[in-house]
């Protein structure tokens, strides 16, 4: 788990190395409780047309569950979509601006962190409801929360075998 300080150093750390200083642009660097299936986020409003970085939020429960190196991965790879934003002046995605950045300052490139996150908790205590089909048995859903998927069960099926569903909670 890193502290804010430390991922406020990283994401200096990363517009060092692409030759910017992060004290000229006025972004805002947080953790986010609410950015729970989303690793990072790197905001961006418009000023004359052009979008602007404006904030970078890193998932507090990633924060909480990975481990420091997935952490610092998922900070670089938000860092690189500022940068390049910063750089051209257009938001570039996931396209070759945004690896040729990612390359430059150390970051993983799409889909690097982002398929296999190292979890330092069992992935089973991340989630209050799982969703299990009553037919075949098959997991079809995990929820941190209680929404219109938990409270309404009935009227969905499973994908696998459209049998009936039930909602099994955790803790």
């Amino acid at each position: 788990m890193l502290t804010l300080t430390e991922v406020k150093e990283h994401v200096k750390d990363a517009f060092n190395k692409a030759g910017y200083n992060l004290d000229d642009y006025n972004i805002d660097i947080s953790f986010n409780g609410r950015l729970t299936k989303t690793l990072g986020l790197c905001r961006f409003r418009s000023e004359q047309g052009k979008p602007v970085p404006y904030a970078i939020e890193i998932s507090k429960q990633l924060n909480e569950t990975a481990t420091d190196d997935c952490i610092k991965g998922v900070i670089y790879h938000e860092a690189a979509h500022a940068l390049v934003t910063i750089e051209t002046k257009e938001d570039h995605k996931h396209d070759n601006w945004f690896k040729s950045m990612c390359y430059k300052i150390g970051a993983p490139e799409v889909g690097g962190y982002s398929t296999k996150v190292e979890r330092i908790v069992d992935e089973a205590t991340l989630y209050k409801y799982f969703i299990r089909c009553r037919e075949c048995g098959e997991i079809v859903g995990k929820y941190t929360r209680m929404g219109k998927v938990i409270k309404n069960i009935d009227v969905y099926r499973c994908n696998h075998c459209h049998g009936m569903l039930e909602v099994i909670q955790n803790f």
